[in-house]
């Protein structure tokens, strides 16, 4: 139950980070440059994953955590994209 909380946790971080990252873009474009946001989102949602992968392991579910080790940072500029097009639509509205 305690692993169920804490990966929901970390999924719920990574949804929520570039949300997070580029309405504080809109707000305050100053403090949050363009290599800001794919920086933060680059470390902080790989570290989502990584987190999210270790604490849903068990002894039958393989080396799940490599995957995200390796590729944690590429998941989460995929996850970025559509959103970049979201804020894009925003900014001219």
């Amino acid at each position: 139950m305690k692993n169920t909380i804490l990966e929901f946790i970390c999924a719920l971080g990574f949804g929520l980070l570039p949300i997070a990252v580029l309405i504080l873009r809109a707000f305050r474009p100053r403090f949050m440059p363009w290599w800001a946001v794919f920086g933060v989102t680059v470390v902080i949602g790989w570290g989502l994953a990584v987190a999210s992968a270790v604490v849903h392991e068990g002894p039958d579910t393989g080396a799940g955590h490599m995957g995200a080790l390796f590729f944690g940072w590429a998941l989460a500029l995929l996850w970025l994209m559509p959103w970049l097009i979201v804020y894009a639509v925003a900014q001219r509205l």
